[in-house]
């Protein structure tokens, strides 16, 4: 997911800054992170106290 529009070097994170061609700017990461954690299924399986599956 990148938005393709040219941004100030500010806002992109000192990681992204390195890979100049592919680097991804705040908000596309942002928005990225958010689809995610909402795209991801829930586990079918569910773990007891003690962290075993049942």
């Amino acid at each position: 997911m990148i938005c393709a529009k040219t941004q100030p070097f500010e806002k992109f994170a000192k990681s992204q800054r390195k890979k100049a061609e592919k680097a991804r700017c705040m908000e596309c990461i942002k928005k990225r992170e958010e689809e995610d954690v909402w795209a991801s299924e829930p586990d079918t399986e569910s773990e007891d106290e003690w962290g075993f599956l049942s």
